[in-house]
């Protein structure tokens, strides 16, 4: 992360010597728009599917918090396809597929469970999810997966 208060941009020095000039002035803090209210980064993804007329489905928004398991989808097979984007216009349900990134999902056989599992996802950090394949009632009583059942994923931009 480069120092503002260092970097030759013009404006942004004068800025600063503005600012730290006046009799009264403390020093100055830069705070990031991307922090929220308890300073941590909000995660920039929408996560989704596919749906059946080819557009971005989101299942996974914003209010999702860090660290907390959210149903994703039914787990049908052992490889899906997770689909994510930072465009809010995703929400309206007209984005086309071909606009949004994806990462292939590849679940171990041992792992898969077609007949009532579902894949669960947790958002890490702003980067970074992780997948579990488990029913509802497992999710409910002991949200604490086993660690050999999770699949980390990193998006990309």
């Amino acid at each position: 992360m480069q120092n503002f208060e260092t970097m030759r941009t013009g404006k942004t020095g004068v800025a600063f010597g503005l600012i730290r000039s006046i009799d009264s002035a403390r020093d100055v803090f830069v705070i990031p728009y991307e922090v929220d209210e308890e300073g941590e980064v909000p995660f920039p993804y929408l996560l989704g599917i596919k749906s059946r007329k080819e557009t971005f489905e989101c299942l996974i928004g914003e209010k999702v918090p860090y660290q907390s398991w959210a149903p994703f989808m039914a787990c049908t097979c052992d490889e899906l396809d997770i689909y994510y984007t930072k465009e809010a216009r995703a929400h309206e349900g007209n984005m086309p597929i071909d606009e949004v990134s994806y990462e292939n999902l590849f679940i171990e056989e041992e792992h898969v469970d077609t007949d009532d599992g579902y894949v669960f996802i947790r958002k890490i950090d702003p980067t970074t999810i992780e997948c579990v394949v488990a029913t509802h009632d497992e999710m409910r009583k002991n949200p604490n997966v086993d660690a050999s059942r999770i699949y980390k994923l990193t998006l990309k931009g």
